[in-house]
This record gives structure tokens, sequence and C-alpha cells, in this order.
């Protein structure tokens, strides 16, 4: 019992110090400065990026989707999908004819990176979506995402 407070005290202190040893202007340069994807701004928070700005608020249909090399786009055939909010996160509603479901989104510190979560208890192959993408490609009504792993996803407008 000694043993587990003398570490739970040792590393709050640790914690304490860490904390401490910046500076508000390392802090305030750190926030500054811009990342590949996106800008700073007045305020010093990143801007998105065009490609996650844009795949927001629109409905979508998935044109491609490969896992592990395999093309499963026939399984997101009668879906649509939209992601709506504002930066940095939303809800990610999907549906077809039938029923729908609705999940979140957001794009954290790299604002081409996009996390998507879905519930997968009425729609399982939503699975698949259920991590962190990176917009490779973005125009106005076509949008390319890779995983780490490979796998790759294409949503397009339904204009």
């Amino acid at each position: 019992m000694k043993t587990t407070i003398f570490n739970l005290f040792f590393a709050v202190v640790i914690s304490g110090l860490a904390f401490t040893s910046c500076k508000k202007t390392d802090l305030t340069e750190m926030t500054a400065t811009p990342n590949a994807a996106g800008t700073a701004n007045a305020n010093n928070a990143v801007k998105p990026s065009t490609g996650t700005a844009s795949i927001l608020n629109q409905d979508l249909s998935i044109t491609y989707a490969r896992d592990n090399g395999v093309d499963i786009t026939p399984e997101f055939k009668d879906f649509t999908f939209q992601f709506d909010g504002t930066y940095p996160s939303g809800n990610a509603h999907v549906w077809n004819d039938l029923l729908s479901q609705t999940g979140k989104w957001s794009s954290p510190t790299e604002s081409t990176d996009f996390v998507l979560w879905y519930p997968t208890n009425i729609f399982t192959q939503l699975a698949y979506l259920n991590r962190e993408w990176t917009i490779v490609e973005a125009s106005t009504s076509f949008y390319r995402l890779t995983a780490v792993d490979g796998d790759e996803v294409n949503f397009a407008s339904k204009k």
C-alpha cells in the first residue's frame, strides 16, 4: 500500500514538473506553427485543409473501397453518407432506403486526418470505416482517403 501511494505521489510530482517547465511563449509558438495541411490564423488555431472543409455538409456515396487489396465497394452500394458540423468534429450520418445510423467524425491534430466512428449494430460493414483516414485527394465533389495500412475509400458527391 505504501509503495502504491509513493508511486502515485511520484507520478504527480513528475507530471507537475513537466507541465510547469514550458513557458507560455513556447506553447504559443507551438500552436501558431502551421502544419503541412493547414495554416495558422490570427488566433493561433490551425484551419482545416480544403479537403477536410469541403467534404462536410453534402450527400456522398462510396464509389470505391479497398480492404486489404480486395474491392468491397458493393457493401456500400445503397448508402448515402453525410458529415455535418464544423471543423474539428461533427456527426457522421449514413442511411439507405430503410435504416439510418449516426456516428462521429473528427479531424485531430493534422487537418488532413479524418477519423470516423460509427456504431455497427445496424450496418456491420461500417466497422471498415472506423479508423483514422488521410484525405489524399479532394475537390468539391470527389475525396480519396487512405489509411495507414494502405486501405482506400473514395467518396463522391451525389449532386
